[in-house]
C-alpha cells in the first residue's frame, strides 16, 4: 500500500471507529441512576477536550446513597475509554488492548483521572499503588477506599454488553454487594490484572 492510500484508510479507520465509539459513549449513560437507594449522576466537569482523536476519554460521575434532593455525594465514579496507551518494558496480556477502565473512589470530589500512563500496557502503574486480585484492583489512600476494573472495548459491543459488564457491576457493587463476588462474576470477559513482583517503592 502507498502512503497516501496508506494514509486514506487510516483516516477511514479513525472516521469508523469514532461513529463506534460515539455508541459507546451513548450506552454508557445507562449507569446514571436516581433510586431510592442509589443514585449515579453525570458530572460534567469531563477534562477532556471533546474529540476522539485522544488517546482516554474521562467520565466523572457523582455517587449518592439517596435521591433526596439535598442528598451529598459520598464517592465519586470514573468510567474511562482507553484507546491507547504507553508501551513499559513490563507486559500485560491486556496491556495492548483499547479498554474501558472503571474506578471508584469513596470520597466526594476525588475522581480518578485516567492516562496513558495510568494504567499503560504493562499495568504496573496501578498495580504499584493497588493490590491486585484475578478480578481488579483494590487499595485505599489517605484512608479513602478505592477499586479499579477494565473491560476490553471488543467485548462492549452492545448495550447490552454494556450493561453487563459496567451499569450492572457498578449498581450491585455500589449497593453493597461484595465486590469480589460480583466482579467474578463477569471474570470471563473483564481484564484480569496482571500478577508482577511486588516493587520495593
Amino acid at each position: 500500500m502507498n502512503a497516501d492510500a496508506s494514509l486514506w484508510q487510516s483516516a477511514r479507520n479513525i472516521l469508523d471507529a469514532e461513529d463506534n465509539l460515539n455508541k459507546l459513549f451513548d450506552a454508557m449513560d445507562g449507569v446514571t441512576t436516581s433510586e431510592s437507594d442509589l443514585v449515579i449522576e453525570y458530572n460534567d466537569q469531563d477534562k477532556s477536550n471533546g474529540e476522539w482523536s485522544q488517546p482516554v476519554w474521562n467520565l466523572y460521575y457523582d455517587v449518592k446513597k439517596s435521591s433526596r434532593s439535598n442528598a451529598r455525594a459520598i464517592g465519586s465514579l470514573t468510567i474511562a475509554i482507553q484507546l491507547t496507551c504507553d508501551d513499559p518494558d513490563l507486559q500485560w496480556e491486556h496491556g495492548k488492548r483499547a479498554k474501558v477502565v472503571v474506578g471508584y473512589s469513596d470520597a466526594r470530589d476525588d475522581w480518578w483521572e485516567f492516562n496513558v500512563t495510568h494504567p499503560n500496557a504493562g499495568g504496573e502503574d496501578l498495580y504499584e499503588h493497588c493490590k491486585a486480585s484475578d478480578t481488579h484492583w483494590s487499595g485505599s489512600f489517605d484512608g479513602v477506599a478505592a477499586w479499579v476494573y477494565a473491560v476490553p472495548l471488543d467485548v462492549l459491543t452492545s448495550t447490552d454488553a454494556v450493561e453487563k459488564y459496567i451499569t450492572e457491576p457498578v449498581h450491585a457493587i455500589l449497593r453493597g454487594k461484595d465486590r469480589n463476588e460480583v466482579l467474578s462474576g463477569i471474570r470471563e470477559g473483564i481484564c484480569a490484572p496482571p500478577q508482577h513482583p511486588a516493587s520495593d517503592g
